[in-house]
């Protein structure tokens, strides 16, 4: 069951037939890079849960990572050390 809340942040950037294409534009951007980190963190989540010496255990921390990687910044408090996990944003 989908969130209401989310039913209705789809709908108000995604609904209105008389938007303007930039704005159409915008939350279609909004909607695929919010999947993109989602499922960018599960993915490293499952390669690196169990992986000795890894720091990407939890989705939190993992969402984060993704977060960080994705904006460029790049802290260094949190990265894969498997190759699955290292390779999971490249895809």
């Amino acid at each position: 069951m989908v969130p209401v809340i989310l039913t209705k942040a789809v709908e108000l950037l995604l609904g209105r037939e008389g938007r303007s294409l930039h704005l159409k534009a915008v939350g279609w951007a909004t909607v695929v890079l919010a999947l993109t980190l989602l499922v960018g963190s599960w993915a490293v989540l499952v390669a690196e849960q169990h992986a000795p010496r890894a720091t990407l255990t939890t989705y939190p921390r993992a969402l984060w990572w993704s977060a960080e990687t994705a904006t460029t910044v790049g802290y260094g408090d949190f990265f894969p050390v498997t190759l699955w996990g290292g390779s999971s944003p490249s895809w």
